[in-house]
């Protein structure tokens, strides 16, 4: 029914129109659902930007569609969501462990076209990172 960034999760996610609202003092700390609200934004712009990039795989930012996903193409998403999500180039050992996570999606779509697997890893992908600390607080 609502927007979740502009209007349900606003206040918790440190949002607020203070003058509006008369709120004159900030918030001690962090409110309880606070990190409820981060991950449901976190996971509905990563899968917004996912069918995006489907849409439109010319103008893509995170996931280019491919066919059948072979280990360039996960280095080089996996270096991308690194790029664009947390503004740097990911570590060897960073670009191997998101690649890793690659077969255990695949494995919850046996049966299922490898592009599904693709889609959904690329979605996951991007909301580890955008989850990580090193977003959150950097």
């Amino acid at each position: 029914l609502y927007d979740c960034y502009s209007d349900a999760f606003r206040i918790v996610l440190g949002g607020v129109e203070p003058y509006s609202i008369r709120i004159v003092e900030p918030n001690a700390s962090a409110s309880l659902t606070t990190p409820i609200a981060l991950d449901r934004v976190a996971l509905r712009v990563c899968t917004a930007r996912v069918s995006e990039d489907e849409k439109a795989p010319e103008k893509a930012v995170l996931y280019h569609p491919v066919k059948k996903p072979d280990s360039k193409w996960k280095r080089e998403t996996a270096q991308g969501l690194y790029d664009v999500l947390l503004r740097r180039s990911a570590t060897r050992a960073e670009i191997e462990r998101l690649t890793r996570f690659y077969n255990s999606v695949a494995a919850e779509h046996k049966g299922q076209p490898a592009q599904q697997a693709a889609r959904d890893w690329a979605i996951l992908g991007c909301f580890a990172l955008a989850t990580s600390l090193e977003s959150v607080f950097y």
